[in-house]
């Protein structure tokens, strides 16, 4: 079985690197300044099919979006 068709059947797949993806959002905005991801962003996350605020809710009631509140230098 090919890793395409495996991603495609397994949503727990998805949603671990689409947990990543706002990961790596919310952390480069919090180091560039911003407190929260613009509203430009979230609504272009909203025309693709993703709403910004109750995406991140499930993610973390299902542990895969852990962000680390300290900042490493």
């Amino acid at each position: 079985m090919s890793m395409t068709s495996w991603s495609y059947t397994n949503p727990d797949f998805s949603s671990y690197y689409l947990a990543k993806f706002f990961r790596r959002m919310i952390i480069r905005y919090r180091e560039c300044g911003y407190g929260e991801l613009q509203d430009k962003n979230k609504r272009e996350l909203k025309a693709l099919g993703y709403d910004m605020d109750v995406k991140l809710k499930q993610l973390k009631n299902y542990e895969y979006l852990r962000i680390n509140e300290q900042k490493y230098y």
